[in-house]
Parts: C-alpha cells; sequence; structure tokens
C-alpha cells in the first residue's frame, strides 16, 4: 500500500515538473518572438522589469521562471495582450487536468 502511494506520489509530481517546463518553454518561445518582432534588446526588456540583463537572461534560458508582474510589465511595454506571452498555455492546463481527473 505504502510503495503504491509512493509510486503515485512520484507521477504526479514528475507530471507537474513536465507541465511546468513546458509552461516555461511557451512563455520564453513567447517573449523571445515578441522581442524580435518589436526589435527589442534583451537588456531593455530587462530595464523594463527591473531586471539585470544576467537575470533576465536566465528566465529567457530557462533557468528561472518568469513572475506574473514581469509579463505583465513585458505585455504592456511590448504593446501586446497579456495572452500573447501565455498564448498555447490551454491546451497545457487542459491536458494536465485531464491527467489529474484520471
Amino acid at each position: 500500500m505504502a510503495a503504491t502511494n509512493f509510486v503515485l506520489a512520484f507521477v504526479m509530481v514528475r507530471h507537474y515538473v513536465n507541465a511546468m517546463s513546458n509552461y516555461s518553454k511557451i512563455v520564453r518561445s513567447n517573449v523571445l518572438a515578441e522581442l524580435g518582432r518589436k526589435d527589442i534588446s534583451q537588456s531593455r526588456a530587462a530595464e523594463w522589469v527591473k531586471l539585470s540583463p544576467a537575470s533576465f537572461g536566465f528566465r529567457l534560458n530557462g533557468k528561472t521562471e518568469f513572475r506574473l508582474g514581469e509579463l505583465i510589465v513585458l505585455a504592456e511595454r511590448l504593446n501586446v495582450p497579456f495572452s500573447v506571452l501565455v498564448s498555447g498555455l490551454d491546451e497545457i492546463a487542459a491536458e494536465h487536468s485531464k491527467e489529474l481527473a484520471s
């Protein structure tokens, strides 16, 4: 019984980590795409969110996740809807919900 609970917990944690990794990749890709479309440097975007260029680079490289407030500021400064920066996350959330329900 205890081993079964452990295995179930392990599978749920692994799935959560994978979902978070996918989330991070999608957000990073969307941010990079918008910076490129607007010809905005990473260092300029870092200034907007009050981060050092290195810290902003960590977010773009997936070492650190973007915070909600940072994404809101980026959307405002890039003059795009917030939904553009998180586009694609609905599919991950739906998939995650289906797997947890089963």
